[in-house]
């Protein structure tokens, strides 16, 4: 007679499998299939993929350009497929960008708007957008004149 698995066991058996479809999903992946294989990995978990991928960027982008040119690009060729995952993206990014203004984290302020600059580079996001962000950051003065540049 098998014992009845807890709620806390599914879940680590099914984040266990999403592991391991992810491992081998890299170690298939070439140059030739890499936009297929992206698509294939969102699609199969998009409720947990796009979450977790949406804390990713922001935490990839820490404030530098490259990295977050990588997030915004990866983040292009998979909205040109599954638009839901840009705009869940940009949202959590959004909520990131307004949670830091009210808690005064310039950090996180930075790391938003560098974001939301490369979603825009990469037609992700409109330009309505980024004027809003822009005026939103005027109104705070000069505390956050520098994060304008940036942007």
């Amino acid at each position: 007679c098998a014992l009845p698995i807890s709620k806390t066991q599914r879940a680590l058996l099914k984040w266990n499998k999403y592991i391991s479809r992810i491992k081998s999903s890299f170690e298939s992946c070439t140059a030739d299939n890499l936009d297929t294989t992206i698509i294939s990995l969102f699609r199969s978990y998009l409720n947990w993929t796009w979450a977790v991928f949406s804390r990713e960027c922001f935490s990839m982008s820490c404030g530098t350009f490259d990295n977050t040119q990588m997030c915004a690009a990866i983040l292009a060729i998979i909205n040109s497929k599954i638009a839901d995952v840009g705009l869940s993206t940009v949202k959590y990014v959004l909520y990131r960008f307004h949670n830091g203004l009210e808690s005064n984290q310039k950090n996180d302020v930075l790391k938003s708007v560098i974001f939301i600059g490369e979603c825009y580079r990469n037609q992700i996001i409109d330009s309505n957008l980024v004027v809003e962000i822009i005026m939103t950051l005027m109104e705070r003065g000069r505390s956050y004149l520098d994060v304008v540049l940036k942007l």
